[in-house]
């Protein structure tokens, strides 16, 4: 998270990269239920091609589920950093 100082301002802009994790968690919700889906046919059948589609619709997911841990990560510095800065501009009003 960065901060621009506005001209005659005295509170910072504060700008921000956090991804839009929505299609990520998608993406899992989908593969998941592929997943189920494919197990229970396979559980009905003989054809052991379920279990592979399985394992092919939750391979990948650990990649998805780090990036969605990284970006709940910076959304929570972000949130307290600006806890923090809520926080010294209280004080700052509170002194003045």
């Amino acid at each position: 998270m960065r901060f621009q100082w506005q001209k005659g301002n005295q509170v910072p802009k504060i700008e921000t990269v956090i991804p839009h994790t929505c299609p990520d968690i998608d993406k899992v919700i989908k593969s998941i239920n592929s997943a189920q889906a494919a197990i229970g046919k396979g559980l009905k059948s003989d054809d052991r091609s379920y279990f592979e589609d399985a394992e092919s619709n939750l391979d990948g997911l650990e990649d998805i589920l780090e990036k969605l841990r990284t970006a709940n990560d910076s959304l929570r510095e972000y949130a307290q950093r600006f806890l923090n800065l809520k926080e010294n501009i209280e004080c700052i009003l509170s002194d003045a």
